[in-house]
């Protein structure tokens, strides 16, 4: 088996994308998710410092990223430590929807 073979063969199990595309792609993923979540919490610090209340709703995005983030993880991983913390991601995902959703109807009948 000559290089080009070793080559062709390992194009087509990679489905024509090199490792270090798939990387790039990994890492510039990662530092996207990295950058929301710290941008939501720049956010979120100045509205409470302006007196401008909790936005359940920023928090909420900010969970589910980590939440997404951390249930890849574990699916991938099998490990019982990013299990549980997806899972508590998920759980703090779900409680600042339910508080934002709670928030903007209280808001609408009031007006």
């Amino acid at each position: 088996m000559d290089r080009e073979d070793i080559l062709a063969r390992s194009r087509k199990e990679n489905k024509e994308r090199d490792l270090f595309e798939k990387e790039v792609l990994r890492e510039s993923s990662k530092a996207g998710a990295v950058a929301s979540v710290l941008l939501a919490f720049v956010l979120l610090t100045i509205r409470v410092i302006l007196g401008c209340g909790i936005d359940y709703g920023l928090w909420a995005v900010c969970m589910a990223t980590l939440a997404a983030t951390f249930t890849v993880k574990a699916r991938r991983l099998h490990r019982r430590h990013e299990m549980l913390i997806a899972a508590g991601y998920t759980i703090l995902t779900l409680a600042m929807t339910a508080a934002y959703l709670s928030q903007i109807i209280a808001s609408a009948t009031r007006s």
